[in-house]
């Protein structure tokens, strides 16, 4: 399984940088096609606000929303939170919900894409998973 950053499902969702958006829609669109797809319910909660932030329309985000639904998204439990704030513990408590997103990954995934360079790059080293920084 291939678990998803935020970041990759805004520009999966928007053009704001064409080249981001392409490789996000083809990365989403080949790991659902392989059932390998894999998000959370924070990754939800963050995309809504990342949208409403970026000024996409209620109805729009709705329709994003629903769609990702359809993909079960996983929740996030007390032993996610735990992990994350062991990986928290390392990088000095930034970056905490990027650490929650890692330790859902570690659950559940081999291998986590994000396009957050700056966060990412100091949590890989705290975690066995494959972390793919785009």
């Amino acid at each position: 399984m291939i678990y998803f950053d935020t970041d990759v499902l805004v520009n999966y969702c928007i053009e704001q940088d064409a080249t981001k958006h392409q490789q996000a829609f083809q990365l989403v669109e080949q790991a659902i096609s392989d059932d390998l797809f894999l998000i959370s319910t924070l990754s939800l909660n963050e995309l809504s606000f990342a949208l409403a932030k970026l000024k996409i329309k209620r109805e729009e985000i709705s329709h994003h929303l629903d769609g990702f639904y359809l993909t079960n998204p996983v929740p996030i439990t007390m032993v996610n939170s735990q992990r994350a704030a062991q990986i928290a513990y390392q990088v000095s408590f930034h970056h905490s919900s990027d650490c929650l997103h890692t330790a859902i990954a570690e659950e559940f995934c081999n291998e986590l894409y994000t396009f957050n360079r700056s966060d990412f790059q100091l949590i890989q080293h705290h975690t066995k998973l494959k972390i793919t920084i785009l």
